[in-house]
């Protein structure tokens, strides 16, 4: 099988931490991270559905030796991405 290979970018999700803040302080944590985590990244699309994208960093193909191996998965929810481009090789 031909796994297409993608270009993304896409906003990554974020948490504060166990910590209670006050909201000058929660005010103040988001306005710091609010352009700071937009994820640049290559990858083989896997499944892609309505909802996400199934990507792989890197694959092997199944050989006489070895079944087909995927390497770093990754599931991102399609209302992340802010650009995509798919990379002819």
């Amino acid at each position: 099988m031909n796994y297409p290979l993608v270009y993304l970018e896409w906003e990554d999700v974020l948490a504060s931490g166990a910590d209670w803040k006050e909201e000058d302080e929660t005010e103040e944590w988001m306005e710091d991270v609010n352009a700071a985590f937009t994820i640049h990244q290559t990858g083989f699309i896997l499944k892609e559905t309505k909802r996400y994208i199934l990507l792989c960093s890197h694959y092997h193909p199944e050989t006489k030796i070895a079944p087909k191996q995927f390497g770093h998965l990754q599931k991102i929810l399609k209302s992340l991405i802010t650009k995509r481009k798919i990379i002819k090789i």
